[in-house]
């Protein structure tokens, strides 16, 4: 739980490993070097000597840092006043934590730095749960999604759903699944509809979302990392044991954004990709 990493490898040779990044969550009685608070993981990074200098070490820690977004609110390090890896942390958004400057072992001084992570989108955006005013809304963006999956071949059938459908099945007395809407400037851009299964072996339930949709003048711009980010968090209060999805394998800037966030597909059946994600809140 709290642990997160990822490798770089030659993509001529897999098996050969370049470098590697990777952060952990430590108790207060229990502290790493640049520890801060329990809930604010420890990030160490290295790169093998001889490929150093090649960005490798840039392109694991934006990998990390986009990554840890999703479940923590900062990362921190510490680190000595003469490493040249400062510039690498100061690049990614990386500053000193006053008062935590200390005297190492080689004479010189080490310090704590942090990085607060932000979800950020070039416009703010709110993250709510729908209710029944919202049913149109969610009619809207549910055929916004059915021209996506025609667009990629996904789906050549008709919708069965209607505004008193929704509105009988998400919000009667027994909701079978619920909503969350992004906004920009009160203007729906988004949504995530989800519901959570229960597993008699695990004895706990697991979150699954069925759709996600982002309009197509906001894609690419933090909104989607966003509503991830909101269901990880539901994940973890409801004491899920993963996140599910399934994605079609011709969506292929859905699997790239899903895999970036550290999914992984745990069966394929044609071109039905079923995803299975563990941030590390859970």
């Amino acid at each position: 739980r709290g642990d997160l990493g990822f490798v770089a490898v030659d993509p001529q040779q897999p098996n050969k490993v370049l470098g590697a990044v990777w952060v952990r969550l430590w108790p207060d009685d229990d502290p790493g070097f640049g520890h801060v608070a329990e809930d604010i993981p420890e990030l160490a990074i290295a790169v093998k000597p001889i490929y150093q200098r090649k960005g490798i070490g840039s392109d694991l820690m934006k990998h990390l840092l986009d990554t840890a977004k999703v479940s923590f609110r900062a990362v921190s390090l510490r680190v000595r006043d003469n490493n040249p890896a400062k510039k690498l942390y100061d690049k990614h958004g990386f500053s000193k934590v006053e008062g935590t400057e200390t005297s190492n072992r080689t004479g010189g001084s080490s310090y704590i730095m942090a990085n607060l992570l932000e979800l950020k989108s070039e416009e703010p955006t709110t993250i709510r749960n729908a209710t029944k005013e919202d049913t149109t809304i969610i009619l809207n963006f549910i055929q916004g999604k059915l021209l996506f999956d025609r667009n990629i071949s996904g789906f050549s059938g008709e919708l069965a759903v209607n505004a008193q459908k929704l509105e009988d099945t998400l919000f009667g007395e027994v909701p079978f699944a619920y909503v969350l809407i992004a906004a920009q400037r009160d203007i729906p851009v988004a949504y995530a509809l989800y519901a959570f299964r229960y597993s008699s072996f695990a004895g706990q339930p697991s979150l699954w979302l069925d759709d996600l949709f982002v309009d197509a003048s906001t894609r690419g711009k933090g909104v989607g990392t966003l509503l991830m980010s909101f269901l990880a968090r539901i994940a973890d209060d409801k004491n899920c044991t993963h996140l599910g999805w399934n994605v079609d394998a011709r969506n292929t800037k859905g699997v790239a954004f899903f895999h970036r966030l550290g999914a992984g597909i745990v069966e394929k059946n044609d071109y039905s990709c079923v995803h299975e994600w563990k941030p590390p809140l859970l």
